[in-house]
């Protein structure tokens, strides 16, 4: 039950309420800045005193022109009723509060109530339902009585289970021991982690073969790639000095070419400039009256300049012939190889035609100015330059010779440059084929080493063999000579028993012989003794004498103890099926243990 709120703390909650409404109400009536309503004696002083203003007498003004410390005086006076109402709320609150849990109590009697009613009404009514209970009881029981039987039939069979589980494990362990024994007699572990030895040396011996076969066969295989890329290499070398050659056949003719063209338009440019006259000659010849002398101007063209490049169509007619010319010596002398070479060689022949036919043209140009300034000094007409100028420049024709002369300049310092170039070229190429050649050598080298390294290895790998299997040879023959060893002992053990047989079979003989007389005279006892002694006990003491001296395999030797024990005087004896019988089973339990 919640506790109802104390009447402090029901101030507090009211003043919660109302301190928005009234939150700048206080008590000594000062203002929330800390400065008093009191008009001090200062602002008197100053004048800073505000009259109030009556406007209309009689009437109410706004509440924009109350001051603020009337508005605080009317809220003193109605803080009084206020709190007042606030505490008529509180306590009508907590009487609301006191009614709910008042009703909370009472719905929780009434449940009580009702529990207990029926409780009691159970505890007087029992008596009627008793034959009911009794029943269920009994059910009960008997359900409980079949469980128990079911268990314990469960728990019989687990435990014949159990039984037999019990019983083959015990067969098991006799079994185990057995063939522990067999295996220490003959050795069976060691043989096991002999085999699984050799089994593993055999895989490591078979794995290296292997290896060793893979890489030979890569070895053959790398020697014949190496000689085939060392033919392939020469086929290569050979090709290419075959081109070189060529090139330089090639490049021989057409320097040889080269030569006469430019020997022929030299003995033409030579020719065609003595039909010229310096300005010098000219004035020395009107000076010298006396010595005047015209020369004539043929009127055809001298034997030195060819008429073949006079006329256009002989020009080409020429061109013509002399490509096919080029066309047929290459066809016969040379043979191209690759479509490379062939491009450059069309490429270099079309810039051979180009520059032959630039040097007929300007030939042509040549020739053609040359005639028609002799046919105008002929005429008496005023020369025109092929140029279009009126009067013939002869600074233009000595323009035209330095030019020319620039030109062969050029030409021979561009045959210097590429005759340079070739020698530089072939210098790289021969430093290109020896560093090849330096290659090819170390691969060569690198690839010897690898042999031998895998022939050294190869070896030690069938020295460790060898060792191996002469190791495993050693350790047979010796695990073969402990066998025999055992054998022997064993057989060794067999005859001194066989001996102490015997033995003790030429005493019973010695009394079975003897007369009667002699036999009641000894001491009952003595006889008895010595006849148990000597007839009944021998082939027990004889068994458990030669307990490690039996073998599964070989059971042989009870049949010799039965013959042996046997009487010579006496042959109608009932010993040997019994005692062989007898033996077996002794020998068969003896194997078990």
């Amino acid at each position: 039950m919640p506790k109802s709120p104390s009447n402090r703390s029901r101030l507090t909650l009211d003043t919660d309420k109302f301190s928005d409404k009234y939150s700048n109400y206080s008590e000594n009536f000062e203002t929330d800045d800390g400065r008093s309503t009191r008009i001090t004696e200062d602002q008197k002083v100053h004048g800073r005193l505000t009259k109030k203003t009556m406007g209309n007498k009689g009437r109410r003004t706004n509440q924009s022109n109350y001051s603020p410390r009337n508005q605080h005086t009317g809220m003193k006076r109605k803080s009084p009723r206020l709190m007042k109402s606030s505490e008529f709320r509180n306590r009508i609150n907590e009487l609301q509060m006191e009614v709910k849990e008042v009703k909370m109590e009472n719905a929780i009697l009434k449940k009580q109530q009702r529990i207990q009613e029926r409780s009691i009404y159970k505890y007087e009514h029992a008596h009627a339902n008793l034959p009911s209970v009794l029943k269920s009881q009994i059910a009960e029981l008997r359900n409980l009585q079949e469980q128990l039987r079911r268990q314990e039939d469960i728990e019989e069979e687990i435990n014949d289970k159990l039984k037999d589980d019990d019983f083959e494990i015990n067969k098991l362990k006799r079994e185990i021991k057995k063939l522990k024994k067999i295996s220490e007699d003959n050795h069976i572990q060691e043989r096991i982690d002999l085999q699984s030895k050799l089994e593993k040396v055999e895989k490591k011996a078979a794995e290296a073969e292997k290896k060793a076969d893979s890489m030979e066969l890569c070895l053959e295989n790398s020697k014949n790639n190496h000689s085939h890329e060392i033919k392939s290499f020469k086929g290569k070398y050979k090709r290419l000095l075959q081109r070189i050659e060529d090139m330089e056949e090639e490049a021989d003719i057409l320097k040889v070419k080269l030569k006469k063209h430019l020997a022929k338009i030299s003995k033409s440019i030579v020719k065609s400039t003595r039909f010229f006259r310096t300005e010098k000659e000219k004035e020395l010849d009107i000076r010298n009256v006396y010595s005047r002398r015209i020369v004539k101007i043929p009127h055809k063209l001298p034997k030195s300049v060819s008429p073949v490049l006079s006329s256009p169509r002989h020009r080409s007619d020429s061109l013509k012939s002399l490509g096919k010319e080029i066309e047929r010596r290459g066809r016969e002398n040379y043979f191209i190889y690759d479509g490379k070479v062939r491009k450059n060689y069309k490429i270099k022949k079309e810039e051979f035609e180009r520059d032959l036919r630039e040097k007929f043209v300007e030939i042509d140009k040549y020739d053609y100015k040359m005639h028609e300034n002799q046919r105008r000094e002929k005429n008496g007409s005023p020369s025109k330059s092929p140029y279009g100028r009126k009067n013939f420049d002869i600074d233009k024709r000595r323009q035209d010779e330095i030019r020319d002369q620039n030109e062969r300049d050029e030409f021979e310092e561009l045959q210097k440059k590429s005759k340079e170039l070739e020698e530089i070229a072939y210098k790289e190429r021969i430093q290109k084929e020896r560093k090849e050649q330096e290659e090819i050598d170390k691969k060569l080298k690198e690839e010897e080493e690898k042999r031998r390294k895998l022939e050294s290895e190869k070896k030690a790998r069938e020295e460790k063999l060898k060792n191996d299997r002469e190791e495993k040879e050693k350790a047979k023959e010796a695990a073969i000579a402990k066998e025999k060893r055992k054998q022997l002992n064993a057989l060794k053990e067999k005859l001194a028993a066989m001996d102490a047989n015997k033995s003790q079979n030429e005493k019973d003989e010695d009394l079975w012989n003897r007369p009667v007389n002699d036999i009641i005279k000894d001491d009952d006892n003595s006889y008895y003794s010595s006849f148990s002694s000597s007839a009944k006990k021998p082939i027990k003491k004889n068994l458990l004498s030669n307990q490690n001296s039996i073998d599964t395999n070989k059971i042989e030797s009870p049949e010799i103890n039965t013959q042996s024990n046997k009487p010579k005087g006496r042959t109608n004896s009932k010993t040997p099926p019994d005692m062989l019988d007898e033996i077996e089973d002794q020998v068969e339990e003896l194997v078990l243990l």
